[in-house]
């Protein structure tokens, strides 16, 4: 304990600063003392330089007169002058002597030490001295010793002479020429170092006064002395209680830095680290001691693609000196060479107005950066998604809002926070709103729900929503909702659009199978009316017109007429009727029909016109054209029935995309653009969908006595023509048939239907009839004969090709058909071309002209004929093929 005290006592009044303070003026007194008598030693050196200055005046003056002849009454000779003409006597009879310049010099300083208590006593000393009086003593004999070495020129020593301190100071005596006069013969040349003059200065009085001195300069640092110590026990003393503040201070920045997970450090003006806290070993792996020992070490772990900031920041730091905090956030490598992200707060430090330089805080915020990533992904995904993404509380008010909501309610986010979503709901669904919320509450999530929401503009939207609780991590409890709703509106509808190119896949698969089927019942049909009319035809040329049977062949050749008819309405169902194809103007045709409509419909029903002008041309066949209005006029008159009613006709044109096409198109292949339609409304009695998806069905009708091909065979003409019909109806109001055909710029030329009647024109030569079919055969080869060709037949191709080698020079044409069992019309029609490029052949067929044409054009084909044809076609046909 009273050591404690003694060391607290020490340290509250400052004993070792005292201590110091007393050696410091002791140290500084005797440090005066000494130079304060070596200033007085050196004051005695400069008098006795002075005086040996003016002996060396004196004697350069004597020597340079070569000495001074004085009364010898007055001066004793000098006995060691062994010169010519020492002793001299004047013309007057006077005695005189020589007094050289030594001599003279000891003359003078021996007058002076006579005269005076405390004398400066000056004498020449030699190693070859020539009076004894100057014979060196050991000290003199030294310096001169060292004279002569050149070691140096003077010395000086303080020495007792006669009881009393003197300063004695030797200086080198230089031989000069004027010396040589009386030393020359002594061998000193010009230059030596002849001796040396010691001038001795008195020191008694000066000591003396450099005692009294030295009393008042002790006294004076007696008086510092006391005035320091008081000086320290004051200073120590406040200097001991700001330590006890400071230690107190120091201790809560230590509670404070020392123990915070943050790592803090300071950093100077001259860029060296002050402090840095324990906590930087946690953080970066490296103690606190390195980073001050080494300060480049806080920029060297910054991670290399974050330090050229970091460093800009520091030296910004150190050169900006203004009261601005910065923030940044960077990586750093730990030791373990780990990357962790530093949140970096860097202040300025004042003292008054003195920048002290810069305190940094430094926060770990790997796991806050983590856990942002994780949010910015999350929240980049909701932003992203086109569906929309809400969450609400759990009493329905959103809180946050997508940018897919936005785009697919048109709601922007400020407008929807903070409200309940039922502006969303249409009105048969608000009750859906508090089932979902009563779900939700319990705890479950809401599945896939297809539902039907309202955006913005008030469209009816279709959505699948999907809702779940949003709970807390620890409680569990429900603290929000999360409601996902995807837009199917496109969905669904491509799903209706998909079902509805379905259902005409299927139907123009069934169409297309039964105009396979009716196309082939009408080519063989064609065949078996070819025999019929054929011999019809050659019988009533054949017998009188007076024979009773001629009206009986009149008769078969009108039924088999009849029955060609409806082989051709049959081909206008499959799509391969015979056209003849001119440019029309609808309305023209329409108006033209009008007398012929009139009385062919109710007497109650009424007619109307609507007929666009001015309206593009088509490329069509009027008398198919008249049939598909004369069809469609008919059935709206019995669709109104016995009531009043309206036939609306319409014309227009309109530029069809294909999405439009699509709707009622049962092909693929009508292509896009320009159309001109024909619309037939009426309002009848309408037909359901059962009604409507079997229209165009062959044989089907809902007339007692039809016979079910009417509409079937409109499609195939409507069909043949590229174009395409839409049906609207609806059961009770009326039926709408839209006709469209494709529009046409450019004339086309019209058939030329003109028939060669010539009834003189006979044939010559072979003919070679081809066909599968026998009784083909044999009425072709009648009419040829009646023609007046030679006639060769063939059942198919193969013989055919044989028969023309056998037979090429006689054979003048070839009546060729179309479809025929392995070698059909078209490879034989190649093997033909082969054998003669310049042979006349003329295809038949059951199908139209345009249909088989279109494959042959540019290949040399002279003709087409149709079946059933009678003989004066074939004569017509043959005619033109073999008069080109």
């Amino acid at each position: 304990m009273r050591m404690d005290g003694l060391k607290g006592f020490s340290t509250k009044y400052g004993l070792v600063f005292f201590l110091c303070w007393t050696a410091v003026i002791g140290a500084l007194a005797s440090i005066t003392l000494y130079f304060h008598h070596a200033d007085t030693l050196k004051e005695a050196e400069h008098e006795a330089r002075d005086y040996f200055r003016l002996n060396m005046f004196y004697r350069a003056w004597a020597a340079k007169m070569g000495g001074v002849y004085v009364d010898a009454g007055k001066v004793v000779p000098n006995p060691h002058l062994n010169v010519p003409d020492r002793d001299v006597t004047t013309t007057t009879g006077k005695q005189l002597t020589l007094v050289n310049p030594a001599y003279m010099t000891r003359m003078v300083f021996d007058s002076l030490r006579t005269a005076s208590t405390d004398p400066i006593v000056s004498r020449i000393v030699s190693l070859k001295p020539l009076n004894p009086r100057n014979v060196p003593d050991v000290w003199e004999r030294d310096a001169l010793l060292g004279f002569e070495q050149r070691k140096y020129r003077e010395r000086s020593e303080v020495a007792q002479i006669e009881g009393r301190p003197y300063l004695r100071l030797i200086s080198a005596f230089i031989t000069d020429p004027p010396c040589l006069k009386c030393h020359g013969f002594q061998g000193y040349r010009t230059g030596d170092i002849r001796g040396g003059i010691t001038v001795s200065v008195p020191l008694t009085n000066r000591l003396l006064l450099e005692r009294a001195s030295d009393w008042r300069i002790g006294g004076g640092y007696l008086l510092l002395w006391i005035v320091g110590n008081v000086g320290i026990a004051t200073a120590s003393r406040r200097r001991w209680e700001y330590e006890k503040k400071l230690h107190a201070s120091e201790r809560k920045f230590r509670t404070v830095c020392d123990w915070t997970q943050d790592w803090e450090y300071w950093i100077g003006r001259d860029g060296s680290l002050q402090y840095v806290s324990p906590s930087a070993l946690e953080v970066t792996g490296y103690p606190a001691e390195e980073f001050v020992k080494d300060p480049g070490l806080a920029i060297r772990i910054v991670h290399p693609e974050d330090r050229g900031a970091f460093e800009t920041h520091t030296v910004d730091g150190h050169t900006r000196s203004g009261p601005v905090a910065e923030s940044m956030e960077f990586r750093i490598v730990t030791r373990q060479g780990e990357t962790r992200w530093i949140q970096h707060n860097c202040r300025p430090i004042f003292e008054g107005e003195v920048f002290l330089g810069r305190r940094a805080s430094n926060r770990d915020i790997t796991e806050q950066k983590g856990a942002d990533a994780k949010v910015s992904r999350l929240s980049a995904i909701v932003e992203s998604s086109d569906d929309a993404i809400i969450s609400m509380s759990p009493d329905g008010i959103v809180t946050s809002w997508n940018r897919g909501a936005e785009k697919i309610f048109g709601f922007r986010e400020a407008e929807m926070l903070g409200q309940r979503p039922t502006r969303l709901y249409p009105p048969d669904r608000f009750d859906e709103e508090g089932r979902i919320l009563a779900v939700l509450a319990g705890g479950e999530s809401v599945e896939p729900l297809e539902t039907v929401r309202v955006d913005k503009e008030g469209r009816r939207l279709d959505l699948s929503v999907t809702a779940s609780p949003i709970r807390d991590r620890v409680s569990g409890a429900v603290i929000g909702i999360s409601v996902i709703a995807r837009d199917i509106s496109d969905m669904k509808r491509t799903a209706e659009e998909r079902l509805q190119l379905e259902r005409q896949m299927l139907q123009t698969q069934k169409l297309e199978s039964l105009g396979v089927l009716a196309g082939g019942i009408a080519h063989d049909f064609n065949n078996i009316l070819m025999a019929i009319i054929g011999n019809a035809d050659l019988a009533l040329m054949r017998i009188n017109r007076e024979s009773p049977a001629r009206d009986n062949l009149l008769q078969v050749q009108d039924a088999a007429s009849r029955a060609a008819d409806l082989a051709r309405q049959m081909l206008a169902y499959s799509g391969k009727g015979k056209f003849s194809i001119e440019n029309i103007d609808l309305n023209l045709l329409v108006q033209e029909m009008t007398h012929m409509l009139e009385v062919s419909i109710s007497k109650k029903a009424v007619l109307r016109f609507n007929l666009h002008q001015p309206l593009a041309l088509i490329a069509a066949d009027a008398t198919q054209l008249r049939q598909i209005v004369m069809n469609l006029v008919i059935n709206a008159s019995e669709a109104i029935g016995d009531r009043s009613g309206v036939i609306a006709i319409s014309t227009g044109c309109m530029n069809c995309d294909r999405r439009y096409l699509d709707q009622f198109s049962l092909e693929g292949t009508i292509e896009e653009g320009p159309y001109v339609y024909l619309e037939v409304a009426d309002t009848g009695c309408g037909m359901d969908r059962e009604t409507m998806a079997r229209i165009f069905d062959p044989f089907f009708t809902t007339k007692f006595t039809g016979r079910g091909l009417g509409m079937a065979a409109v499609q195939g003409i409507i069909r043949g023509h590229k174009g395409a019909i839409k049906v609207y109806s609806e059961l009770g109001k009326g039926t709408c048939f839209k006709v469209f055909f494709p529009s046409t710029s450019k004339l086309i030329d019209v058939v030329d239907e003109r028939r060669v009647r010539d009834q003189e024109w006979k044939g010559s030569g072979t003919a070679l009839l081809v066909d599968d079919e026998e009784s083909v055969l044999g009425i072709g080869s009648d009419m040829l004969r009646e023609l007046g060709f030679e006639v060769l037949t063939a059942p198919n191709g193969r013989q055919a090709v044989e028969l023309f080698q056998a037979h090429r020079d006689r054979i003048t044409c070839v009546i060729l058909d179309l479809t025929m069992p392995h070698m059909d019309g078209e490879q034989t029609f190649r093997e033909l071309r082969q054998i003669d490029p310049e042979v006349k052949v003329v295809m038949s067929s059951g199908y139209n002209e345009d249909e088989v044409t279109q494959k042959f054009t540019g290949k040399g084909l002279a003709g087409f004929i149709q079946k059933p044809y009678k003989c004066s076609t074939l004569q017509e046909t043959l005619n033109a093929a073999l008069g080109r």
